[in-house]
């Protein structure tokens, strides 16, 4: 029985496998009667991230061959990606997420593209494409978004503006290709700002307080009691030492009231010659035309009529006690002083001083006891009369 079956084994043997004696039927491998006799399954490739390990077995009888894959391991991936940095596997490197921005708004006129993560410019802002260039009434806009890139720069009219002396000559616009006529009235002449309130007396002929005008205050011009001034002198002059009034300040300029005193009085005091006020009886003689008694003559005679007479509205009296605009220094000029104000009397009624071409005015100046000086407007005569004669006064004052 043993023998019997060693001897199956041997056939079993003979007939699968090679020998000389048994050729095979088919090639080996593809026997389908083989009982194989596989070995253990060995690795032929190694799994990668994304490729299968291969393995394989061979049949120990017949040499076959079988092939199987296990499955792959798969990527580890490392940190997620940002915006410039990528996410790779751990274990292989291969890239898992690319980096890249995310993208914001696309750039505009003043605005950079921006990343909406990391806020880094990924395009700057494109500037304006600027339009037509700004004229004197249009702006320069952006053709693209419309913003003002120039604001118009408006008209630069060639006007020649108001002086003192001269009215304003309104130009064209001197902008090129624009000659818009300027729609401003003509603004007449500004005339002299002499400030007198600010004046100090004894400080000189007055300079025009406008910027860029020296002009100084002289005959015609308004003085500071608002009369009109009809005498000036860069040489200081005084008007006498008498009771109330300061010889040592200096004056400059004489101006005289806009109007006649209401009434023609009498010069008053007939029959006196009054101590201390000027007398001569030529109109020839020097003192004649000094400059500067009339103040001292007038307080003298109106002390005097007040103090030994009972006569009231006489010529001196009107003018010690005329208070205009805040002003009461006026006095009845002297003789010298209203030659001046005859002389000057065209540009004194130009300037409204309304005195008359007829008229005769009394002075302060005495011929004699009964006798005082007078002048007719009309010629230069410069005359004297009785003292209680009714004649015109025109009161002034120095400054």
């Amino acid at each position: 029985m043993r023998n019997l079956f060693l001897g199956i084994l041997v056939v079993v043997f003979l007939a699968g496998c090679s020998n000389p004696f048994f050729p095979p039927l088919k090639d080996k491998g593809e026997l389908d009667d083989c009982l194989h006799v596989y070995s253990n399954w060995t690795t032929k490739t190694e799994a990668t991230c994304v490729a299968k390990e291969v393995q394989e077995r061979t049949c120990s009888l017949c040499g076959d061959k079988q092939i199987k894959e296990v499955g792959e391991l798969g990527h580890v991936p490392g940190e997620a990606a940002t915006c410039t940095t990528d996410q790779i596997c751990t274990i292989c490197e291969e890239v898992l997420v690319e980096a890249g921005h995310t993208l914001g708004a696309e750039a505009t006129c003043t605005d950079d593209q921006v990343c909406m993560v990391c806020h880094v410019v990924i395009a700057e802002a494109l500037g304006h494409v600027p339009g037509s260039i700004a004229t004197c009434t249009e702006a320069q806009t952006c053709t693209v978004c419309n913003d003002v890139i120039e604001e118009a720069p408006g008209h630069a009219f060639s006007t020649i503006p108001a002086t003192c002396i001269t009215a304003s000559i309104p130009g064209s616009c001197t902008r090129d290709d624009c000659n818009e006529a300027n729609p401003e009235s003509i603004v007449l002449a500004l005339k002299h700002n002499w400030n007198w309130s600010s004046y100090l007396s004894g400080s000189g002929l007055r300079e025009c307080q406008r910027n860029d005008c020296t002009v100084k205050a002289g005959i015609g011009d308004t003085g500071p009691a608002g009369g009109i001034i009809f005498y000036s002198t860069e040489f200081d002059f005084f008007t006498g030492t008498t009771v109330g009034d300061n010889n040592t300040v200096k004056r400059y300029y004489l101006e005289t009231a806009l109007v006649n005193e209401p009434s023609n009085p009498e010069w008053g005091a007939y029959g006196t010659l009054i101590s201390g006020v000027t007398i001569f009886t030529s109109s020839d003689a020097s003192v004649a035309s000094i400059i500067g008694n009339g103040r001292k003559d007038t307080n003298i005679i109106a002390n005097h009529l007040k103090n030994n007479t009972t006569e009231t509205n006489r010529a001196a009296q009107l003018c010690v006690n005329k208070n205009f605009d805040g002003f009461s220094d006026w006095f009845l000029p002297s003789l010298g002083e209203l030659n001046q104000l005859y002389h000057n009397r065209d540009t004194v009624n130009n300037a409204g001083g309304n005195l008359g071409a007829f008229w005769g005015y009394w002075s302060s100046s005495q011929y004699n006891n009964n006798l005082a000086w007078y002048m007719i407007f009309y010629n230069d005569e410069q005359l004297f009369t009785s003292k209680y004669v009714n004649i015109s006064v025109r009161a002034i004052r120095a400054f």
